[in-house]
């Protein structure tokens, strides 16, 4: 796939979703000036068994995710998906590894990203999201999380705005990410409940709490011997 230079909305699939996404994925770089996503800029419906692999950037004060940039209310859940590569953006922007921003009532489920996120000063950003106000479950991230003066950066998410227990069973890599400090899982919230950092060789011992064998599966030779989603493994490497 081609790399994509977009406008306000630009993806890898879609510029937006306002249907269904299924059995999916994008493999080039995508560029835009508003919300973008390696998959989709702005979801407005669920999304399942999908992936991302290109390298996604944006400027100033926009969103962007290694899949999705903007997963927007009620879109319905993205569920079985992960993105794989490295997400920028400027100044006062929302940066995540799979999602710059899950937005009020928004779920992702069994999910995970590995690509670096990198925001500019002022900005929100996580290893998995950097802004949440919606939910989260049983999902990780191993990509390292970083800001300039004034961001918010977190193992897992940039910035927490949601109610507490709405995030479930998720994990960042202590090693991979550059963010030891177990407190760290949000960059705004010291402990924040329901994120637990685990080393690279805690998440290779076996499925963390909660991941279901039946959706998830662990082999050395998947993965870098990581959690990966049984119904889109990712190539084997002898």
């Amino acid at each position: 796939m081609g790399n994509i230079r977009g406008g306000a909305y630009a993806g890898g699939v879609a510029g937006v979703n306002a249907g269904s996404i299924t059995d999916s994925h994008a493999t080039g770089n995508v560029d835009g000036t508003g919300w973008v996503g390696g998959l989709v800029g702005f979801n407005g419906g669920p999304v399942t068994n999908c992936f991302a692999s290109g390298s996604i950037s944006v400027g100033a004060g926009r969103l962007a995710g290694g899949l999705v940039g903007w997963n927007f209310e009620d879109s319905g859940p993205i569920s079985n998906s992960y993105a794989t590569g490295s997400v920028t953006g400027g100044d006062n922007s929302k940066i995540g590894g799979f999602v710059g921003d899950n937005d009020t009532k928004g779920a992702i489920v069994d999910s995970y990203s590995t690509g670096a996120a990198v925001g500019g000063s002022n900005s929100y950003v996580g290893g998995f999201a950097g802004y949440n106000d919606g939910t989260f479950q049983y999902a990780y991230s191993t990509g390292a999380p970083s800001g300039r003066t004034g961001a918010y950066v977190g193992g897992f998410v940039g910035y927490d705005a949601a109610a507490a227990g709405r995030l479930t069973d998720a994990y960042w890599d202590t090693d991979t990410s550059g963010i030891a400090n177990l407190s760290q899982g949000a960059g705004n919230i010291a402990n924040d409940p329901g994120i637990t950092g685990l080393t690279t060789a805690q998440l290779q011992s076996g499925l963390p709490q909660g991941f279901d064998p039946a959706i998830w599966g662990e082999s050395a030779d998947i993965n870098g011997g990581l959690p990966y989603l049984l119904a889109i493994p990712p190539p084997r490497h002898p």
